[in-house]
């Protein structure tokens, strides 16, 4: 489910039954990269913006498709022609309408190890 989000704002990804899961470890992430996890009912990237760790959706918001890294930053759809921000935010689009920002998951890092809050 998605937490309300006022305009704007990017969307938090909620799942039912959800916990803390081990995605990996935090120093595996480098500085200013997207690396690509799953617990099998969530695909994600854990991002590393500064030694701040967030987690966010892998899956596009308009197709459902399973994003891409790209590099410089952005992760890209493979079923068309749309990129996002490693903050889940829409880079780029030749969409009619712009998708909506990737959802966010509620992560945090303990014990040396990205966790993320999902099912």
């Amino acid at each position: 489910r998605l937490a309300p989000e006022p305009p704007g704002a990017p969307r938090e990804l909620v799942p039912a039954g959800a916990s803390w899961l081990p995605v990996m470890a935090a120093a595996a992430v480098p500085d200013g990269a997207a690396m690509r996890f799953t617990t099998g009912a969530v695909e994600g990237f854990v991002v590393n913006q500064g030694g701040s760790h967030q987690a966010i959706s892998a899956v596009c918001t308009h197709l459902g498709c399973i994003l891409q890294p790209a590099g410089a930053g952005t992760l890209r759809c493979p079923c068309h022609r749309t990129a996002f921000r490693l903050d889940g935010s829409v880079l780029a689009h030749q969409l009619l309408q712009a998708p909506p920002s990737l959802p966010l998951l509620r992560t945090r890092v303990r014990d040396g190890q990205v966790e993320v809050f999902c099912a």
